[in-house]
Order: C-alpha cells, then sequence, then structure tokens
C-alpha cells in the first residue's frame, strides 16, 4: 500500500455470463449505490467514480473484462491513507451487487440496461448539445429526466426567470413590482399565512420584487447552487432547496410582526449552508474543506451584515442556512457511504419530516391576533358609524340638538374605548399599535369637531366658534390623511 490505497483482484464469481448481462449488472449495481459511471473505454474498461470530488474518502475502480473474467481496481483519490481496507471493502461491495442482480434479473433485462446506457448515459456526462432537431430534443429530455450535470441548479434559475418574465406581463412592474399583485401571486404574507394559504411558504421563493432583485438572487443560486449540487447530487439537493425555501419563509413569517415578501434569497442561503454543513465535516479533504468555510463563510458574513443596514429579509436568510447546514451535516454520513442503504433511507425520510415539522411548529405557534383585532375594528366602524348619523344641523331646535350630540357622544367614547381594547390584544404588533393611535386621533378630531359644529349651531355668526371649527376642521383632515398612510 502507498500513501493512497489501493485494492485489485480478478474475481471468476459471475458464473462465465456474457459480458453484456455482467456489465448490464454492473451498471444497475453502480446506480444503486449511488455512484456514477465517468468513463468507458473500448466498451471493455469502465470507470467508476464512488464519492463527490473532492472528499477525503473519494476513490476510483476500475472496472475491466479480461477474457473469460473480470478485473476490479481501486485506487484512491482522497485521504485515504488512514483507511487501507476501505478499497477492498468497495470493491466486494461492487462484487456482491453485480451477483444480487446476476440472479434476480433475466438475461433480457441486463441486456437491455447495457444497450440503453450505451445509447444514451455515456453521452449525457461526454457530448454538449448537438445542432440537429434529435439532439436537441434529446438534450431537453435528458435536463429534463436530471441526466445532465447541474441540471437542477440550472433549471432552478430557468424558473425563476420564467415567473419573473410572466409576472412583467402580467403588469406587475420590472424595477420593482407591486405589492397588491405580488400578494394575490403568491407572496409570503402574514395573514395569508393565518388564514391556511400555507403554500405561500414555497410560492414566494419563486417570486421576486423587481430585475436586480432577480439578478443578484440568480448569481447567488448560480454560486452556491453548483457547489451544493455537485456535493449532494441532483435528487438531494433538489429536496434540500425546497427545505430551505420554506423553512426560510417560515422563520420569516414567525419573526416579523407582519411581512409581505418574496425572493429565492432564503433558498440560496441554504444552499450556502448546504456547502458550510458539508465542509464542517470530515466528508472532503482538508484543504478543500478549508477554501470551502473560507470561502462562503467570508461570502455569507457580508450578505447577513448587509441585511441588517437595509431593508432586507435577514430572518429568511437565517433560516435558509441554519436549514442547509443541517441538512449538509446530516447528509454528509451517508454521502460516501453508499453501502449502508437503511440509514441512507431513513436519512432522506427524516431530515424532510423534520424540517416540515418544524415548519409546522412555527407557523402554528405565532399567535393569531388577526381574527380579535378585526372583529375590534368592526366594532368600532359601528360605533364610528352610530356617532355621525346625525349632525346637530339636522335638528330643529336646541333641545333635539343636544339630544343628536349626547347621543353621538355615547358613541365616540364607546369608540376610543374600543380602541384601547384593540390595543390591549395580546401579540399585537407595533405597528398595529401605532395604526391604532391614528385610529384614535382621527376619531377624538372627528369628536371635537363633531362639538365645534354643535357649538356653532348654537351660536351662529360667533366669531370663536367659527374659527375654532375652521381648525376643528383642518386637524379632522390631516388625522385622516395621517391614518390613510398607514
Amino acid at each position: 500500500m502507498n500513501l493512497h490505497s489501493a485494492a485489485a483482484y480478478r474475481t471468476d464469481k459471475f458464473g462465465h455470463r456474457p459480458h453484456e448481462e455482467v456489465f448490464g449488472a454492473m451498471i444497475l449495481a453502480v446506480r444503486h449505490l449511488e455512484w456514477n459511471i465517468s468513463q468507458v473505454e473500448g466498451l471493455t474498461t469502465w470507470t467508476i467514480i464512488t464519492g463527490i470530488p473532492g472528499a477525503a474518502n473519494n476513490e476510483t475502480i476500475t472496472f475491466r473484462q479480461s477474457g473469460d473474467h473480470f478485473m476490479m481496481e481501486s485506487h484512491s483519490t482522497g485521504d485515504f491513507a488512514f483507511h487501507p481496507k476501505e478499497n477492498e471493502q468497495n470493491l466486494k461491495l461492487l462484487e456482491n451487487q453485480i451477483i444480487s442482480y446476476l440472479d434476480s434479473r433475466t438475461s433480457t433485462d441486463l441486456v437491455g440496461v447495457y444497450d440503453s446506457f450505451l445509447q444514451y448515459g455515456v453521452s449525457v456526462e461526454d457530448e454538449w448539445i448537438g445542432n440537429s432537431f434529435r439532439e436537441r430534443a434529446r438534450y431537453l429530455w435528458e435536463m429534463i429526466t436530471f441526466k445532465r450535470p447541474w441540471v437542477v441548479t440550472l433549471g432552478l434559475m430557468l424558473l425563476n426567470l420564467i415567473v419573473f418574465v410572466a409576472m412583467v406581463i402580467g403588469g406587475f412592474g420590472f424595477f420593482e413590482m407591486d405589492g397588491e399583485k405580488l400578494l394575490k401571486w403568491g407572496g409570503n404574507y402574514t395573514f395569508g399565512i393565518f388564514q391556511g394559504e400555507y403554500w405561500r411558504l414555497l410560492t414566494n421563493v419563486f417570486m421576486h420584487g423587481g430585475i436586480m432583485h432577480l439578478v443578484l438572487n440568480l448569481f447567488g443560486l448560480l454560486i452556491g447552487g453548483l457547489v451544493a449540487e455537485n456535493l449532494m447530487g441532483k435528487r438531494r439537493f433538489l429536496i434540500a432547496y425546497l427545505l430551505c425555501g420554506i423553512f426560510a419563509s417560515a422563520l420569516s413569517f414567525y419573526m416579523h410582526d407582519e411581512i409581505l415578501s418574496v425572493g429565492a434569497s432564503g433558498a440560496i442561503f441554504g444552499c450556502f449552508g448546504i456547502v458550510l454543513g458539508l465542509a464542517s465535516t470530515k466528508l472532503l479533504k482538508k484543504d478543500e474543506r478549508t477554501n470551502l468555510l473560507i470561502y462562503f463563510g467570508v461570502f455569507v458574513g457580508l450578505n447577513l451584515l448587509n441585511g441588517v443596514k437595509s431593508e432586507i429579509d435577514n430572518w429568511a436568510h437565517i433560516g435558509g442556512l441554519i436549514c442547509g447546514w443541517f441538512g449538509g451535516f446530516i447528509w454528509s454520513f451517508v454521502l460516501n457511504r453508499k453501502e449502508n442503504t437503511r440509514l441512507r433511507f431513513a436519512l432522506d425520510l427524516s431530515i424532510p419530516v423534520i424540517v416540515l415539522v418544524i415548519v409546522f411548529a412555527l407557523v402554528k405557534s405565532k399567535h393569531n391576533f388577526f381574527p380579535e383585532f378585526e372583529n375590534v375594528l368592526r366594532r368600532y366602524d359601528n360605533a364610528a358609524n352610530a356617532a355621525t348619523v346625525f349632525y346637530p344641523g339636522d335638528a330643529n331646535d336646541a333641545i333635539e340638538m343636544q339630544k343628536y350630540y349626547d347621543s353621538s357622544l355615547v358613541y365616540f367614547n364607546k369608540g376610543n374605548e374600543l380602541l384601547k381594547e384593540a390595543q390591549s390584544i395580546s401579540g399585537l404588533p407595533q405597528t398595529r399599535i401605532k395604526y391604532v393611535f391614528k385610529i384614535m386621533d382621527a376619531n377624538n378630531a372627528r369628536k371635537e369637531l363633531f362639538y365645534f359644529v354643535y357649538q356653532y349651531r348654537l351660536h351662529p355668526g360667533n366669531p370663536i366658534y367659527t374659527d375654532s371649527l375652521q381648525k376643528a376642521e383642518t386637524r379632522f383632515q390631516t388625522a385622516q390623511k395621517m391614518m390613510k398612510l398607514e
């Protein structure tokens, strides 16, 4: 054994089966173990990559036909010096898996797998899109079926772009999107979530507030997505990306009093979290871990710092980062241990379940003040309307005017009591408390205006009440304008 561990031996355990069947079983075994076939030379020598590039325990396996026998040879490309038996174990694992498929599949099935791979599999990894319609159609199909490298990252970028174009065509805007339309299309909206519109936690991840918002997020997705997908694989990366987006939306909903937000940045920070989570384990080689931790750590830190100083949803960034780190760290236990199928299945199932349970807890634990608040404001509106049903000017004499004034005064006071009740609602956000203060100010201004209308009718032509009436009317109009700005 040299510094990089190696193992090799010749096997005749495949029962002298035709090479097409053995290679077909080998292809199925590689797929089952989540390894990758990187090269085929002359149809007799196949190169297999057992892990991810830069992995500490990465290795290549050469599977070669030699007459009626097959040679298997393993060479470590990572830091395998302290695990000299790993190579031999992986060769045994591959051999046993091939035997299992030779015993369980028919000759026709195995030859079909072999022929299909030679027709499509090698070209998928080694050829770029051709010029003919058939080649372009095949390329598109290979992207849709996740056979192209980095197809998930590129597909997510394309999906975000398509949604943005559809929004622009729909009249949302270009440099800045219309808030009400963002709300209708699926923005992460506090009261929408309160009302059970949980789909908003995901749909907002594919929406953006303007062209610069989109461009910056596509750039971040390109950086983080390509690295994360390369380390995790297509299927797990797609699952992790969606989970990070949902978790980021849920934490943003929970931490903000009220919010209407859109954007993929939470999920993109999830990509950064995935890389940092994987780099915090011994899955990768030391120099690779160090480079990733420094590069992505600085990048994330600067972006979080920028989010503190501007109107950016930093809680969504933090949520995506936490979720991504958790997923990357936990999944690292199986990314290069393909033989442990039970653990792999358990983690693939449990990680989404854990994240979604936490999301459910965040959403359900936030106090929904809205129904109570809406009910109190509805009662206030009724009181405010009752207070101004009749004005003193509608009365025929002083007694009737006094009756109208006393009746209205009761409703004005009742309105203020209801507004104080609204302010005391548990969990009421500060923005709503400030809004209620503005309503109360407008109610008191209207009450004052009503008083001077009453006095002016009792004392027509009196300059004191004429001047006071004008001031009260100006104050009431100002209070109304302040309330509408909310």
